[in-house]
Protein backbone atom coordinates (compact mmCIF):
# COMPACT_ATOMS: atom_id res chain seq x y z
CA UNK A 1 0.00 0.00 0.00
CA UNK A 2 1.17 3.54 -0.96
CA UNK A 3 0.89 5.13 2.00
CA UNK A 4 2.64 2.78 3.82
CA UNK A 5 5.46 3.22 1.94
CA UNK A 6 8.99 4.59 3.07
CA UNK A 7 9.31 7.47 0.04
CA UNK A 8 5.19 8.11 0.86
CA UNK A 9 5.96 8.72 4.30
CA UNK A 10 9.34 10.97 3.52
CA UNK A 11 6.96 13.45 0.98
CA UNK A 12 4.34 13.85 3.97
CA UNK A 13 7.11 14.81 6.42
CA UNK A 14 8.54 16.94 4.24
CA UNK A 15 5.71 18.71 2.82
CA UNK A 16 4.94 19.27 6.33
CA UNK A 17 8.56 20.68 7.18
CA UNK A 18 8.47 23.17 4.19
CA UNK A 19 4.85 23.99 4.35
CA UNK A 20 5.21 25.11 8.15
CA UNK A 21 8.90 25.64 8.50
CA UNK A 22 9.16 22.55 11.11
CA UNK A 23 12.42 21.09 11.96
CA UNK A 24 13.15 17.90 10.22
CA UNK A 25 14.78 16.68 13.38
CA UNK A 26 12.04 17.00 15.29
CA UNK A 27 9.11 16.08 13.34
CA UNK A 28 10.95 12.74 12.15
CA UNK A 29 11.49 11.89 15.92
CA UNK A 30 7.80 12.84 16.43
CA UNK A 31 6.94 10.37 13.65
CA UNK A 32 8.78 7.51 14.41
CA UNK A 33 8.07 7.95 18.32
CA UNK A 34 4.32 7.41 17.08
CA UNK A 35 5.19 5.07 14.61
CA UNK A 36 7.47 2.08 16.24
CA UNK A 37 6.16 -0.34 13.81
CA UNK A 38 8.41 0.55 10.57
CA UNK A 39 11.70 -1.46 10.43
CA UNK A 40 15.02 -0.07 10.38
CA UNK A 41 15.74 -0.31 6.83
CA UNK A 42 12.34 2.06 6.09
CA UNK A 43 13.58 4.49 8.91
CA UNK A 44 16.93 4.17 6.82
CA UNK A 45 15.18 5.29 3.81
CA UNK A 46 12.95 7.78 5.02
CA UNK A 47 15.52 10.30 7.31
CA UNK A 48 17.86 10.04 3.58
CA UNK A 49 15.24 11.55 1.66
CA UNK A 50 13.91 13.70 4.44
CA UNK A 51 17.81 15.31 5.05
CA UNK A 52 18.92 14.73 1.26
CA UNK A 53 16.23 16.94 0.14
CA UNK A 54 16.46 19.81 2.54
CA UNK A 55 19.94 19.81 2.46
CA UNK A 56 19.95 20.02 -1.37
CA UNK A 57 16.89 22.05 -1.65
CA UNK A 58 18.39 25.16 -3.80
CA UNK A 59 19.76 22.69 -6.19
CA UNK A 60 17.23 20.36 -7.15
CA UNK A 61 15.10 23.46 -7.22
CA UNK A 62 17.28 25.29 -9.70
CA UNK A 63 17.05 21.94 -11.62
CA UNK A 64 13.05 21.63 -11.22
CA UNK A 65 12.62 25.12 -12.53
CA UNK A 66 14.16 23.79 -16.20
CA UNK A 67 11.11 21.52 -16.23
CA UNK A 68 8.18 23.42 -14.35
CA UNK A 69 6.41 26.78 -13.72
CA UNK A 70 7.18 27.27 -9.78
CA UNK A 71 4.04 29.65 -9.90
CA UNK A 72 1.42 27.28 -11.56
CA UNK A 73 3.04 24.13 -9.49
CA UNK A 74 1.88 23.30 -6.17
CA UNK A 75 4.10 23.57 -3.44
CA UNK A 76 3.53 19.51 -2.61
CA UNK A 77 4.37 18.75 -6.29
CA UNK A 78 7.26 20.49 -6.35
CA UNK A 79 8.28 19.00 -3.25
CA UNK A 80 7.69 15.30 -5.01
CA UNK A 81 9.97 16.32 -7.49
CA UNK A 82 12.79 17.46 -5.36
CA UNK A 83 12.74 13.98 -3.57
CA UNK A 84 12.69 12.10 -6.51
CA UNK A 85 15.77 14.25 -7.95
CA UNK A 86 17.40 13.73 -4.54
CA UNK A 87 16.96 10.03 -5.25
CA UNK A 88 17.88 9.76 -8.73
CA UNK A 89 20.93 11.39 -8.72
CA UNK A 90 21.76 11.08 -5.05
CA UNK A 91 20.87 7.69 -4.24
CA UNK A 92 22.84 4.47 -5.37
CA UNK A 93 21.20 1.07 -5.92
CA UNK A 94 17.55 2.28 -6.49
CA UNK A 95 16.54 2.13 -10.39
CA UNK A 96 15.19 4.86 -11.76
CA UNK A 97 12.03 3.46 -13.07
CA UNK A 98 10.99 2.11 -9.63
CA UNK A 99 11.93 5.89 -8.12
CA UNK A 100 9.71 7.37 -11.22
CA UNK A 101 6.88 4.98 -10.67
CA UNK A 102 6.72 5.31 -7.00
CA UNK A 103 6.37 9.17 -7.44
CA UNK A 104 3.17 8.65 -9.72
CA UNK A 105 1.83 6.48 -7.51
CA UNK A 106 2.31 9.24 -4.73
CA UNK A 107 1.02 11.81 -6.81
CA UNK A 108 -2.31 10.19 -7.67
CA UNK A 109 -2.55 9.37 -4.05
CA UNK A 110 -3.39 13.02 -3.29
CA UNK A 111 -4.59 13.71 -6.65
CA UNK A 112 -5.47 11.43 -9.30
CA UNK A 113 -5.16 13.84 -12.15
CA UNK A 114 -1.55 15.04 -11.63
CA UNK A 115 0.26 11.61 -12.15
CA UNK A 116 0.93 11.89 -15.35
CA UNK A 117 2.60 15.40 -14.96
CA UNK A 118 4.69 14.07 -12.58
CA UNK A 119 5.66 11.06 -15.01
CA UNK A 120 5.74 13.62 -17.51
CA UNK A 121 8.68 15.56 -15.89
CA UNK A 122 10.98 13.54 -14.24
CA UNK A 123 11.24 11.27 -17.76
CA UNK A 124 11.92 15.05 -19.36
CA UNK A 125 14.71 15.13 -16.67
CA UNK A 126 16.10 11.24 -16.66
CA UNK A 127 16.02 12.48 -20.80
CA UNK A 128 18.56 15.26 -20.64
CA UNK A 129 20.79 14.21 -17.41
CA UNK A 130 20.63 10.59 -17.85
CA UNK A 131 23.78 10.30 -15.66
CA UNK A 132 23.66 12.97 -13.18
CA UNK A 133 23.00 16.76 -12.85
CA UNK A 134 24.72 19.18 -14.38
CA UNK A 135 25.57 22.77 -13.13
CA UNK A 136 26.07 24.44 -16.05
CA UNK A 137 26.71 27.61 -14.39
CA UNK A 138 29.85 29.93 -15.28
CA UNK A 139 29.76 32.47 -12.90
CA UNK A 140 31.96 30.65 -9.54
CA UNK A 141 29.87 32.81 -6.70
CA UNK A 142 26.60 31.42 -8.00
CA UNK A 143 27.69 27.83 -8.57
CA UNK A 144 28.86 27.91 -4.61
CA UNK A 145 25.56 29.10 -3.67
CA UNK A 146 23.65 26.42 -5.68
CA UNK A 147 26.30 23.23 -4.91
CA UNK A 148 25.67 24.37 -1.17
CA UNK A 149 22.18 25.08 -1.38
CA UNK A 150 22.63 28.59 0.41
CA UNK A 151 20.25 31.21 -0.18
CA UNK A 152 22.06 34.50 -1.57
CA UNK A 153 20.20 37.12 0.95
CA UNK A 154 21.77 34.99 3.91
CA UNK A 155 25.02 34.61 2.17
CA UNK A 156 24.55 38.53 2.07
CA UNK A 157 24.06 39.18 5.79
CA UNK A 158 26.95 36.94 6.50
CA UNK A 159 29.06 38.27 4.10
CA UNK A 160 28.24 41.95 5.43
CA UNK A 161 29.24 40.78 9.52
CA UNK A 162 32.25 38.98 8.48
CA UNK A 163 33.70 39.34 4.98
CA UNK A 164 32.88 37.10 1.45
CA UNK A 165 35.55 34.63 2.00
CA UNK A 166 34.65 34.10 5.54
CA UNK A 167 31.02 33.98 3.91
CA UNK A 168 32.02 31.63 1.47
CA UNK A 169 33.34 29.21 4.12
CA UNK A 170 29.94 29.47 5.89
CA UNK A 171 27.93 28.29 2.88
CA UNK A 172 30.53 24.92 2.33
CA UNK A 173 30.70 23.78 6.06
CA UNK A 174 27.05 24.26 5.72
CA UNK A 175 26.18 21.38 3.77
CA UNK A 176 28.96 19.28 5.17
CA UNK A 177 28.08 15.75 6.94
CA UNK A 178 29.05 16.57 10.56
CA UNK A 179 30.97 13.93 12.70
CA UNK A 180 29.48 11.31 15.20
CA UNK A 181 31.07 12.82 18.46
CA UNK A 182 29.72 11.84 21.55
CA UNK A 183 30.23 12.05 25.52
CA UNK A 184 31.73 9.37 27.41
CA UNK A 185 29.67 9.31 30.40
CA UNK A 186 32.27 9.05 33.42
CA UNK A 187 29.56 8.29 36.03
CA UNK A 188 28.95 5.01 34.73
CA UNK A 189 32.87 4.28 32.93
CA UNK A 190 35.80 6.12 31.82
CA UNK A 191 36.69 7.03 28.79
CA UNK A 192 39.81 4.55 28.64
CA UNK A 193 37.28 1.50 29.69
CA UNK A 194 34.95 2.78 26.97
CA UNK A 195 37.53 2.71 24.15
CA UNK A 196 38.63 -0.83 24.65
CA UNK A 197 34.89 -2.11 24.86
CA UNK A 198 33.95 -0.31 22.02
CA UNK A 199 36.63 -0.61 19.79
CA UNK A 200 34.60 -1.58 16.79
CA UNK A 201 32.81 1.82 16.27
CA UNK A 202 36.43 2.82 14.86
CA UNK A 203 36.52 5.69 18.09
CA UNK A 204 39.19 8.55 18.17
CA UNK A 205 39.79 10.61 20.48
CA UNK A 206 38.92 14.74 20.65
CA UNK A 207 41.27 17.64 19.79
CA UNK A 208 38.47 19.95 22.05
CA UNK A 209 36.99 18.45 25.09
CA UNK A 210 38.61 15.52 27.15
CA UNK A 211 35.27 13.08 27.21
CA UNK A 212 34.30 13.58 23.34
CA UNK A 213 35.12 10.90 21.09
CA UNK A 214 34.52 10.68 17.26
CA UNK A 215 33.15 7.61 15.95
CA UNK A 216 33.87 6.45 12.75
CA UNK A 217 30.63 3.94 12.69
CA UNK A 218 26.96 4.84 13.34
CA UNK A 219 25.90 4.72 17.59
CA UNK A 220 22.29 5.28 17.35
CA UNK A 221 20.81 2.28 18.14
CA UNK A 222 23.67 0.65 19.69
CA UNK A 223 23.19 -0.33 23.39
CA UNK A 224 25.95 2.36 24.86
CA UNK A 225 23.48 4.68 24.45
CA UNK A 226 20.35 2.81 25.71
CA UNK A 227 22.45 1.92 28.62
CA UNK A 228 23.43 5.58 29.44
CA UNK A 229 27.25 5.17 28.83
CA UNK A 230 27.60 8.21 26.02
CA UNK A 231 25.52 11.13 25.24
CA UNK A 232 24.98 12.82 21.73
CA UNK A 233 26.93 15.82 21.84
CA UNK A 234 28.68 18.35 19.96
CA UNK A 235 32.24 18.94 20.76
CA UNK A 236 31.70 22.56 21.21
CA UNK A 237 28.59 22.24 23.25
CA UNK A 238 30.49 20.46 25.80
CA UNK A 239 33.37 22.85 25.13
CA UNK A 240 30.58 25.33 26.47
CA UNK A 241 30.09 23.21 30.19
CA UNK A 242 33.95 23.32 30.18
CA UNK A 243 33.97 26.72 30.07
CA UNK A 244 32.00 27.16 32.72
CA UNK A 245 34.07 24.89 34.91
CA UNK A 246 31.43 23.23 37.03
CA UNK A 247 33.25 22.16 40.54
CA UNK A 248 31.78 19.82 43.10
CA UNK A 249 29.17 21.12 45.31
CA UNK A 250 28.50 23.96 43.13
CA UNK A 251 24.90 25.43 43.45
CA UNK A 252 24.63 26.05 39.31
CA UNK A 253 21.85 27.51 37.07
CA UNK A 254 21.22 26.33 33.82
CA UNK A 255 18.13 29.00 32.10
CA UNK A 256 17.56 26.79 29.04
CA UNK A 257 18.21 23.51 29.73
CA UNK A 258 16.03 21.40 27.22
CA UNK A 259 16.87 18.62 25.45
CA UNK A 260 19.59 17.90 28.38
CA UNK A 261 22.99 17.80 26.85
CA UNK A 262 24.49 20.26 28.61
CA UNK A 263 22.91 19.97 31.75
CA UNK A 264 23.56 16.13 32.35
CA UNK A 265 26.78 17.10 31.39
CA UNK A 266 27.35 19.93 34.20
CA UNK A 267 25.82 16.85 36.41
CA UNK A 268 28.70 14.52 34.93
CA UNK A 269 31.48 17.07 35.74
CA UNK A 270 30.20 18.02 39.22
CA UNK A 271 30.33 13.64 39.97
CA UNK A 272 26.27 14.27 41.15
CA UNK A 273 27.16 16.92 43.82
CA UNK A 274 26.10 20.35 44.43
CA UNK A 275 22.47 20.99 42.92
CA UNK A 276 21.84 22.12 39.37
CA UNK A 277 18.38 24.33 38.90
CA UNK A 278 17.22 22.86 35.61
CA UNK A 279 14.63 25.84 33.85
CA UNK A 280 12.38 25.40 30.43
CA UNK A 281 9.85 26.97 29.20
CA UNK A 282 7.96 23.95 27.57
CA UNK A 283 6.50 21.18 29.67
CA UNK A 284 7.80 18.38 26.89
CA UNK A 285 11.17 19.42 26.28
CA UNK A 286 11.41 19.36 30.10
CA UNK A 287 10.35 15.83 30.14
CA UNK A 288 13.41 15.00 27.87
CA UNK A 289 15.40 16.18 29.62
CA UNK A 290 14.39 13.80 32.90
CA UNK A 291 14.62 11.18 31.02
CA UNK A 292 18.30 11.84 29.77
CA UNK A 293 19.38 12.56 33.44
CA UNK A 294 17.10 9.15 34.22
CA UNK A 295 19.45 7.43 31.33
CA UNK A 296 22.42 8.90 32.62
CA UNK A 297 22.55 8.41 36.03
CA UNK A 298 22.27 12.14 36.77
CA UNK A 299 20.40 12.40 40.45
CA UNK A 300 21.62 16.36 41.62
CA UNK A 301 19.49 17.89 38.84
CA UNK A 302 16.21 19.78 39.68
CA UNK A 303 13.70 20.76 37.20
CA UNK A 304 11.84 23.50 36.79
CA UNK A 305 9.14 24.55 33.90
CA UNK A 306 9.13 28.30 33.92
CA UNK A 307 10.90 30.82 31.59
CA UNK A 308 13.82 31.50 32.92
CA UNK A 309 13.34 35.50 32.66
CA UNK A 310 11.05 34.57 35.01
CA UNK A 311 12.46 33.62 38.17
CA UNK A 312 11.95 35.01 41.46
CA UNK A 313 14.69 33.62 43.98
CA UNK A 314 16.57 34.62 46.54
CA UNK A 315 19.43 32.04 45.74
CA UNK A 316 22.72 33.51 44.76
CA UNK A 317 24.37 30.74 42.09
CA UNK A 318 27.82 30.38 42.25
CA UNK A 319 27.93 29.84 38.07
CA UNK A 320 24.80 30.28 35.35
CA UNK A 321 24.45 28.84 32.24
CA UNK A 322 23.04 30.49 29.58
CA UNK A 323 22.57 29.02 26.53
CA UNK A 324 19.45 31.05 25.04
CA UNK A 325 17.30 30.45 22.43
CA UNK A 326 19.15 31.76 18.89
CA UNK A 327 18.89 31.64 15.29
CA UNK A 328 20.69 28.50 15.06
CA UNK A 329 23.21 29.21 11.82
CA UNK A 330 25.87 27.14 13.53
CA UNK A 331 23.48 24.04 13.31
CA UNK A 332 23.02 24.31 9.67
CA UNK A 333 24.58 20.96 8.78
CA UNK A 334 22.41 19.06 11.29
CA UNK A 335 19.58 21.55 10.54
CA UNK A 336 19.71 22.26 7.27
CA UNK A 337 16.15 23.96 6.97
CA UNK A 338 17.41 26.69 9.17
CA UNK A 339 18.65 28.27 5.97
CA UNK A 340 15.43 28.23 4.51
CA UNK A 341 13.17 29.75 7.68
CA UNK A 342 11.62 33.39 6.86
CA UNK A 343 14.27 35.11 8.94
CA UNK A 344 14.26 39.02 8.77
CA UNK A 345 14.90 41.99 11.39
CA UNK A 346 11.63 40.78 13.26
CA UNK A 347 12.66 37.57 13.85
CA UNK A 348 16.23 38.61 14.71
CA UNK A 349 15.37 41.30 17.12
CA UNK A 350 13.05 39.33 18.78
CA UNK A 351 15.88 36.66 20.01
CA UNK A 352 17.97 39.61 20.72
CA UNK A 353 15.27 40.90 22.85
CA UNK A 354 14.58 36.93 24.37
CA UNK A 355 18.35 36.74 24.79
CA UNK A 356 18.79 40.19 26.87
CA UNK A 357 15.71 39.22 29.12
CA UNK A 358 17.58 36.09 29.96
CA UNK A 359 20.58 38.25 30.26
CA UNK A 360 19.10 40.61 33.26
CA UNK A 361 17.56 37.39 35.26
CA UNK A 362 21.02 36.26 34.81
CA UNK A 363 23.14 38.94 36.43
CA UNK A 364 20.46 39.68 39.28
CA UNK A 365 20.94 35.71 39.99
CA UNK A 366 24.75 35.56 40.27
CA UNK A 367 26.09 35.84 43.22
CA UNK A 368 29.26 37.90 43.49
CA UNK A 369 32.32 36.29 42.14
CA UNK A 370 30.08 34.01 40.67
CA UNK A 371 30.46 33.01 37.16
CA UNK A 372 28.55 33.11 33.91
CA UNK A 373 28.67 31.70 30.53
CA UNK A 374 26.25 33.06 27.65
CA UNK A 375 26.15 30.80 24.41
CA UNK A 376 24.52 30.63 21.22
CA UNK A 377 24.79 28.04 18.21
CA UNK A 378 25.22 31.07 16.12
CA UNK A 379 27.53 33.20 13.88
CA UNK A 380 25.27 36.61 14.46
CA UNK A 381 26.74 39.67 15.74
CA UNK A 382 23.46 41.13 17.31
CA UNK A 383 23.34 37.74 18.98
CA UNK A 384 26.43 37.44 20.58
CA UNK A 385 29.20 39.97 20.23
CA UNK A 386 26.71 43.23 20.69
CA UNK A 387 24.82 41.33 23.06
CA UNK A 388 27.53 40.86 25.14
CA UNK A 389 29.20 43.87 24.77
CA UNK A 390 25.49 46.01 25.51
CA UNK A 391 25.01 43.56 28.75
CA UNK A 392 28.95 44.69 30.10
CA UNK A 393 28.00 48.37 29.65
CA UNK A 394 25.00 48.27 31.36
CA UNK A 395 26.31 46.51 34.47
CA UNK A 396 29.80 48.23 35.54
CA UNK A 397 30.43 45.52 38.06
CA UNK A 398 31.15 42.86 35.61
CA UNK A 399 34.16 41.63 33.61
CA UNK A 400 34.59 39.82 30.93
CA UNK A 401 37.27 36.75 31.14
CA UNK A 402 36.82 35.02 27.91
CA UNK A 403 35.25 35.09 24.73
CA UNK A 404 35.32 33.52 21.18
CA UNK A 405 33.27 32.67 18.42
CA UNK A 406 33.73 29.18 16.31
CA UNK A 407 32.67 29.03 12.99
CA UNK A 408 32.36 25.27 12.55
CA UNK A 409 34.77 24.70 9.54
CA UNK A 410 37.54 24.71 12.24
CA UNK A 411 37.23 21.28 13.11
CA UNK A 412 33.78 20.43 11.79
CA UNK A 413 32.16 20.70 14.41
CA UNK A 414 28.84 23.14 14.96
CA UNK A 415 29.27 27.15 15.08
CA UNK A 416 29.08 28.21 19.05
CA UNK A 417 29.67 31.66 20.25
CA UNK A 418 30.67 32.02 24.53
CA UNK A 419 32.03 34.55 26.69
CA UNK A 420 32.56 33.67 29.90
CA UNK A 421 31.85 36.99 32.82
CA UNK A 422 32.34 37.32 36.29
CA UNK A 423 30.65 39.75 38.61
CA UNK A 424 32.74 41.41 40.98
CA UNK A 425 33.13 41.29 44.56
CA UNK A 426 32.51 45.26 45.90
CA UNK A 427 33.54 45.96 49.44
Amino acid sequence: MIKNSPRYIAFNLLREIFSHHKYSNKVLTDFFQNNSDISNRDKTLVFQIVYGTIKNKLLLEYFCKQFIIPSKTKLQYQILLWMSLYQLYFLDRVPSYAIVNEAVNIAKAVDQKVGGFINGVLKQVIKKYPDQLVLEVTDSHEKLLLENSMPPLLFIFFAKQYGVERAEKIAVDSHQTPKISLRVNTLKISVAEFIKKYAQYQLTASEISPNALIAKMPVINSDMLTMGLIYLQDEMSMKIVEVLDPQPNDIILDMCSAPGGKTTYLSQLMNNTGRIDAYDINQNRLAVVEVNSQRLGCHNIELHCLNASEIISNIEYDKILCDVPCSGFGVMKRKPEIKYQPWGPKQLANLVEIQKKLLNKAYQLLKPGGILVYSTCTFNRYENNDQIKDFLTANQDLVLLEEKQVFGDENNTDGFYYSKIQKQITT
